[in-house]
């Protein structure tokens, strides 16, 4: 059985010219892309990090014990000053043991006009909690963290709070426009922080080694860390940190086949969404063992399963497990719901893609 916990085939050069130059077929896709977690565990020994380390950063939070969190700071009146005190400042705050995906960019504002402009930087506000400043105008840099506890969030706002250009925090563990719009216009990972270890895209490196080379902004090596530049194609598709959200999405559609063939290892055979098998006795059996589970979300099983359809579309996949010896991978996709209480609840549902038969089916829900 080979795992990966994600990939993002979303802009990924390398498996656009596999298919579009090379004409590699799908079951050489997907070869390919499992050989490429066999190369980044190559490339991690000596770290003492395996890939298994990376899961937790990979897949989105629950946003209660952990969270995906954004801070935003206004770049005004001197952009370069306050990146260099925010490069200065940030690195100690993280806590030494924790293990999170960091994402890092400029709120990206061009080339729309004034009053895109300004309807982006006021869902920005809104966000956060916060009315609209008389002084919006400004460039906005933003710093998101998966798989971040509330303790070290509070570590991170309380300490930025003292400074003019912070702007303030909030949780987007779940859906919203702006999570969306910033995950396909602003934000990619520029570090993954496991314990002490701090890695980064390097393209200068094999792809089975690792260097020391830090191609970030940020000084973790200062502060004791130690530093692993992974090469860059393999940093890009297998520890970026593809950030969940349904309502908008990047990809194109060649990237939306070259995804589904790593997935189903079948020339020009879609995930077939028409109708997910969803099992009554498995149903029932969820009913009556989880029944918080179920009394919380209040979803009908025709309900439940327009959400799975309206996911998979998405390709949003994770956890995806190849197992040819009984025709099948299994995968991951999260789904958010709103109680009868008004709290957001994110559930994980596992399903099978059967080879033989092309069908999904529900495996379970947690």
């Amino acid at each position: 059985m080979d795992i990966i916990y994600s990939i993002e085939a979303r802009d990924t050069i390398i498996y656009n010219m596999l298919y579009d130059y090379l004409g590699l077929n799908a079951k050489e896709l997907q070869k390919e892309a499992i050989g490429n977690v066999k190369m980044l565990n190559d490339a991690l020994k000596g770290t003492n990090v395996l890939y298994n380390d990376f899961k937790n950063t990979l897949l989105p939070s629950d946003g209660r014990k952990y969270c995906e969190q954004l801070f935003a700071f206004r770049l005004y009146p001197d952009d370069n000053k306050i990146y260099q005190d925010i490069a200065e400042s940030v690195v100690p705050l993280f806590n030494k043991d924790s293990r999170c995906n960091i994402l890092i960019g400029d709120l990206i504002l061009y080339p729309y006009d004034f009053d895109t402009k300004k309807l982006l930087i006021k869902s920005l506000y809104s966000t956060i909690g916060k009315r609209l400043s008389k002084n919006w105008r400004s460039d906005y840099f933003l710093i998101y963290v998966n798989h971040i506890k509330q303790e070290n969030i509070e570590i991170i706002d309380n300490f930025f709070k003292k400074k003019k250009y912070y702007v303030g925090t909030a949780d987007l563990s779940f859906e919203s426009a702006f999570k969306s719009y910033i995950s396909i216009a602003s934000v990619l990972t520029t570090y993954v922080k496991i314990g002490k270890n701090i890695f980064s895209a390097d393209a200068d490196v094999d792809f089975d080694k690792h260097s020391h080379t830090d191609n970030g902004p940020w000084d973790w090596a200062k502060y004791g860390y130690q530093i692993y530049g992974i090469q860059d194609s393999l940093f890009q598709t297998l520890l970026k940190y593809k950030i969940d959200t349904s309502i908008g999405t990047s990809l194109s559609s060649n990237d939306r086949k070259i995804n589904t063939m790593i997935m189903t290892s079948q020339d020009n055979q879609d995930l077939p969404i028409g109708d997910i098998k969803i099992d009554d006795r498995k149903l029932d059996y969820l009913e009556k063992h989880q029944l918080t589970l179920f009394d919380k979300i209040e979803v009908t099983k025709n309900n439940l399963k327009k959400e799975i359809i309206n996911k998979i579309q998405n390709q949003a996949f994770y956890n995806i497990k190849f197992m040819p010896e009984h025709n099948v991978v299994t995968f991951n996709i999260f789904l958010e719901f709103t109680n009868k209480y008004n709290i957001k609840i994110k559930l994980i549902i596992a399903l099978k893609y059967d080879f033989k038969l092309k069908e999904i089916s529900l495996v379970t829900i947690c």
